[in-house]
């Protein structure tokens, strides 16, 4: 999970979260130097404490900041669900796949997903964390809140729209507004059970067979020509 403990403020005074265990090493040394110095010079003493916790949060402390989540990408969509993977609740809903390619784990809290270019906190993403290289999905419930929880006992996420399968806009929006990704003026119309994503090379393509939770098919189409 995410790490929730101390929040300091370092050199550009950009928030950042710390770890017990780094906390922990940085107390050590501090009472080392203490030793070595008897507290003669504790100006001293605090500014070699304060070099080590600049130098080791420029590499740990940023890797770790737990909204970090901009290179989060929507990799696969299945808009058209009607023979594929099933919701806690039985149901063949639509789906959003996305893809952390972080080499840490990331807080997707406050994200948000839209298929409303004039309404892009449309669904907020709850407090859920993204492991290294990991996939996510969320159902499009398309149902009240009231009705379908944004998050099940399971784990699983629900959005509370739809995706359509003639075609619309669909993005991701980070915590401040900003569009991280986009499909607009919306993804193309879609097939059944043929999934919509984006290829290993980044290209809007088709794909025959889905793999929700999995790396997409290296095999598809892109909508203007024959399956290959």
């Amino acid at each position: 999970m995410v790490d929730e403990t101390a929040v300091i403020s370092v050199g550009d005074h950009r928030r950042k979260s710390m770890s017990p265990a780094l906390f922990v090493l940085l107390l050590r040394v501090s009472m080392v130097l203490k030793r070595i110095t008897n507290w003669r010079e504790p100006s001293r003493v605090l500014a070699l404490v304060g070099a080590l916790l600049m130098a080791t949060c420029g590499v740990s402390c940023a890797q770790t900041s737990p909204n970090d989540a901009s290179d989060v990408r929507i990799t696969e969509i299945l808009a058209a669900n009607q023979r594929g993977i099933r919701d806690a609740q039985g149901n063949r809903s639509d789906w959003i796949e996305l893809y952390n390619p972080h080499s840490v784990t990331v807080n997707l809290e406050r994200y948000s997903l839209t298929d409303a270019k004039d309404q892009l906190r449309k669904w907020v993403f709850p407090r859920v964390a993204m492991a290294p290289k990991s996939f996510l999905i969320v159902f499009g419930a398309g149902m009240g809140r009231e009705e379908t929880p944004i998050r099940d006992s399971d784990g699983r996420l629900y959005a509370d729209f739809r995706l359509s399968a003639g075609g619309e806009y669909l993005a991701l929006v980070d915590p401040n507004g900003v569009v991280v990704q986009e499909w607009d003026p919306g993804y193309p119309e879609q097939l059944p059970d043929i999934s919509f994503g984006l290829s290993p090379t980044g290209k809007d393509t088709f794909f025959p067979r889905p793999t929700p939770g999995e790396p997409n098919d290296t095999r598809g189409f892109d909508g203007r020509s024959e399956e290959h």
